[in-house]
C-alpha cells in the first residue's frame, strides 16, 4: 500500500495506521514536496508531478504493485 497524505499535513499523520496495515502487508508513506521531512519545492506541483513523485518512489523501493490510500481535506461544505 502507499498512503499519500493531503495539504498540511505529512507522513506523519499515517504513522498509526501504516502500523496497523504492516502486520501483513508492505505499506509507504512519502513525504511530498515540501511536507515533513522533504524538501521545499520551488514551484507548487501539479497533481500529474506528485503521481509521477509517487511512482518513482515506488519504483525506488522497488514495489510494483501498490494500493494507493489518498487522505485529503475534501471540499468544504456550509450547513447554512
Amino acid at each position: 500500500m502507499v498512503l499519500v497524505h493531503g495539504i498540511g499535513v505529512s507522513e506523519r499523520s499515517f504513522r498509526p495506521l501504516a502500523a496497523e496495515l504492516a502486520t501483513d502487508r508492505q505499506v509507504s508513506a512519502p513525504d511530498l514536496p515540501g511536507f515533513g521531512r522533504s524538501p521545499r519545492a520551488h514551484a507548487v506541483p501539479s497533481v500529474e508531478e506528485l503521481a509521477s513523485l509517487v511512482l518513482r518512489v515506488l519504483d525506488r523501493r522497488e514495489l510494483t504493485s501498490a494500493v494507493p490510500v489518498g487522505n485529503s481535506m475534501g471540499p468544504r461544505s456550509s450547513s447554512r
